[in-house]
């Protein structure tokens, strides 16, 4: 864990305990002497959380406003492919399915990258 105050952290990262779990959460409020505008537009962070979570496949993005409780969750297992789904809701897609390259590419000394 570790709080910030300005832009500046306030102490070192401290390890409040153990767990299985993995990841990372992130609590933000915003500081009225940095932020000229402390309202956010809901729709507007749900959009880009959206293409953030397309494009890292597999990651998990949730968004809640605690003052009015409006909550969004984005999963996207197949990451862009997931995105041209999406795209394509409600439509008639002219190919089954989309064209999609994926790989692994390697270092000189042969490492993943």
């Amino acid at each position: 864990m570790q709080s910030y105050k300005r832009g500046k952290p306030d102490d070192q990262v401290t390890v409040i305990g153990a767990t299985d779990s993995r990841g990372t959460q992130t609590f933000f409020k915003p500081d009225s002497q940095i932020f000229p505008e402390t309202k956010f537009s809901f729709d507007v962070l749900t959009k880009r959380l959206r293409e953030l979570a397309f494009l890292n496949k597999g990651v998990r993005i949730t968004l809640k406003d605690e003052t009015t409780d409006q909550e969004a969750d984005f999963h996207y297992e197949g990451g862009l492919l997931s995105f041209v789904e999406y795209l394509a809701k409600g439509r008639t897609p002219l190919h089954s399915q989309p064209v999609y390259i994926t790989g692994t590419q390697l270092s000189a000394d042969g490492g993943k990258i």
